[in-house]
């Protein structure tokens, strides 16, 4: 208990010291929901009966490898239709400081990958699926990067792509792909003054 406690305030210190990115390259966080734990990009399968296993993929950014890695996220599981949450367990390195489907999570070595951080369980009375968003934190999406001393938070929806899946029977709606992640520039804030002075 103990250790859980301190891995717990650990986590909460990452995020709580974290500053929010001010400029950097391209936005460079994507996590991926996958039927598949050898390819992340498995987004629609025939439904799982009764109990179904699904793998929670970081796949930092388009081009593998590039990029800074990841220390900690912050973000929530949520599913639709005839789906229902039951458990999250990590892997491969990863530690989770959150509960049930809100995730609080770190890895050491900063991590670019892609690599599956661990496997959700579904139970499932008929068609439906799995998206990523808020977690118990207010609006809190967000994915922490390895920067000393001070590590930055990129947070939804300019930094960071959520990847869905969904049952392959699924009506009324496509698999999650939602913000911008590796498609984005960030750049450097400014006002609009200092922009207008561009073109005098």
């Amino acid at each position: 208990m103990r250790k859980a406690t301190r891995t717990g305030l650990a986590l909460a210190m990452v995020l709580a010291l974290a500053g929010s990115a001010a400029a950097a390259g391209t936005g460079r966080y994507e996590w991926r929901v996958s039927f598949s734990n050898s390819d992340a990009n498995v987004q629609t399968a025939a439904n799982p009966a009764g109990v179904g296993t699904l793998y929670l993929w970081f796949t930092g950014c388009n081009t593998v490898g590039s990029g800074p890695g990841m220390s900690a996220a912050d973000f929530g599981i949520h599913t639709y239709g005839a789906w229902t949450f039951l458990a999250f367990s990590v892997s491969n390195g990863y530690l989770n400081a959150g509960s049930g489907a809100n995730l609080l999570l770190a890895v050491g070595g900063c991590e670019a990958g892609p690599i599956v951080a661990g496997s959700m369980l579904i139970q499932t009375t008929g068609e439906g699926g799995v998206r990523l968003g808020d977690s118990n934190t207010p609006d809190a999406h967000v994915t922490v990067d390895c920067e000393s001393p001070i590590p930055n938070q990129w947070a939804w929806p300019d930094f960071m792509l959520f990847v869905g899946a969904q049952s392959s029977g699924f009506v009324g709606r496509s698999p999650q792909a939602w913000g911008d992640g590796c498609t984005t520039d960030a750049v450097d804030r400014t006002t609009w003054g200092n922009i207008k002075s561009l073109y005098r």
